[in-house]
């Protein structure tokens, strides 16, 4: 009964720092893209890759919320919990799930 109830609050106390975590990366990434910046408005062409876990699909980010596609493709399971896509509230992880060096997608 006692390693139950330790194993509960250890569980309890992981997702209170997890949730805390997430908060801090996702907030400074807002910070330094601003919530408004869009990918097709940058200076310089830019693309990230996700993992659309819904589909099981490798997806090319090439327009829509900076900050969204780019804590997307840093989330690894395990460490960064998905992140819903804006348009069709697909969970989203890093892209070198499916591809790590995505070369072939550049082109």
């Amino acid at each position: 009964m006692i390693n139950q109830m330790l194993l509960l609050e250890s569980i309890k106390l992981y997702l209170e720092i997890e949730v805390i975590f997430t908060y801090c990366i996702d907030k400074s990434i807002r910070d330094m893209f601003g919530d408004k910046m869009e990918i097709e408005d940058l200076w310089i062409p830019f693309f990230c890759c996700a993992t659309n876990l819904t589909t099981g699909k490798l997806i090319s980010c090439t327009s829509g919320s900076v900050w969204r596609y780019a804590r997307a493709s840093t989330s690894v399971l395990g460490f960064l919990p998905p992140i819903a896509d804006e348009i069709t509230g697909d969970l989203l992880v890093d892209g070198a799930y499916l591809n790590p060096v995505p070369g072939d997608v550049l082109r």
